[in-house]
This record gives structure tokens, sequence and C-alpha cells, in this order.
């Protein structure tokens, strides 16, 4: 299978996927974080202390893997569409942060003895363009966003420019979530609809710019499939 065609057939199974979960949200009956009644009484209309606790949850799920777009449909459902992309984004920044300075401070030596050279050979691509690298792997439909962080702390590139490139690649994805989030309470349908044309094209975004740069990203893609 060609890697755009790869690319384009990922980034559908992740929408669909997150718009299914979305579904869930709206008609599950547990009691978890998940669940939109828990969002309702913990978050929803709870100012400040809904918006703290909705970043320490999306800082420290984005933080161990789970995938940002949920979090950002629960933002957008709790929040709206504007404010829901505004505190997802700073969540995911943060869960970044967390990966990004363990990394750096605390796993630096097991990382390097786990890839090796390979570290020195992605280091030499991200030195030649670092904002633009992080940028193009963070506008990608799937990415191993925790792996991602942990070599983003191990690399040689400033917190400043990882974390900058990483929120502006994050925000496409993180708007189109947030207004499919913001759905569930108004206009289901036209809002899922803006959010798959939204959706196609930032993948569209995210393969091209990939695939003009993917001999520079080869490196990263072997790294992570190890």
């Amino acid at each position: 299978m060609k890697l755009k065609l790869k690319l384009w057939l990922n980034g559908g199974v992740l929408f669909f996927t997150i718009a299914v979960v979305v579904l869930y949200l709206h008609f599950g009956n547990s009691d978890s974080w998940l669940e939109l009644s828990w969002v309702d009484t913990n978050i929803r209309e709870h100012g400040i202390q809904g918006i703290l606790i909705f970043l320490v949850l999306c800082a420290f799920t984005t933080g161990i893997g789970i995938p940002r777009q949920i979090l950002s449909s629960l933002a957008g459902y709790a929040f709206g569409a504007t404010l829901g992309t505004v505190w997802a984004l700073t969540g995911s920044i943060l869960g970044s942060m967390l990966g990004f300075f363990f990394a750096r401070f605390f796993a630096r030596e097991a990382l390097n003895i786990r890839f090796g050279k390979r570290l020195d050979k992605l280091n030499k691509v991200i030195s030649q363009a670092p904002f633009l690298m992080i940028f193009i792997i963070r506008c990608m439909p799937m990415t191993m966003n925790v792996l991602t962080n942990l070599l983003g702390g191990v690399i040689k590139i400033k917190p400043r420019i990882f974390f900058s490139a990483s929120a502006l690649g994050y925000l496409p994805q993180t708007l189109i979530f947030a207004i499919l989030g913001s759905g569930m309470r108004v206009n289901p349908i036209l809002r899922t609809s803006v959010s798959l044309v939204l959706f196609l094209m930032s993948s569209g975004l995210g393969v091209y710019l990939y695939n003009k740069y993917k001999k520079k990203l080869l490196i990263n893609d072997n790294i992570s499939q190890e």
C-alpha cells in the first residue's frame, strides 16, 4: 500500500473512531470521566475550578497516551468550540511538557541506550529546521504523540521551539474535534459535517508536508516502528 494512501486511511479511521466515541459519550450510561454526565457535574459551567480540573485531566491523560482528540471533543462539549480549543490546546501542551521534561531530566540515558545512533541522525534532521520538522510531525493525522514528546526531550532542541511548533501543529485537529464535541449540544449534523471537511483539509496539509519532507522524516518513522 502506498504511503500516501495509508496516511489518508489512517486519518479517516482516526476521525470516525473519535466520532463513534463522541456518540458513545452522548448516549452512554456509565460514570467515568469520559461520560458527559461526569463532565456536566465536574467541569461544565464550573468556572475556574472546572477549567483547572480539565487542564489537569487533559495534561495527565494525553501525557500517558490517551488521544488528545478525545479530550478536544470533551472540551468542545464543556466549553464550546472556541474556548474548548483554547483549553484543550493548553492541556495538550502541558501533557507534552510532562513527557518532554521527564525524558530530558530523568530518562535521557535510557532512551539513548534504546535508540542509539538513530537519535544522532534524528538530531541532524531536526537541527536543519527544528520548528518546521516538529510542526510537520504534529500535523500528521496519526503520530506517536508520547514517543515524540520523549524523543523531543532527548534531542538537541530548545523547549520553546518544541512547544511552540507542537502547539501550532496541534491547533487544526484540536479545533476540529472541539467543533465536533460542541455539536453534541447544538447542530450536531452541521458541526459534524464541518468537522469532517476541516479534518480532510488538515489531513491533506499534513500529507502534503509529509511527502515534501518524507526523506528527512523517514528516520523518525523508523524509530517509531521499533
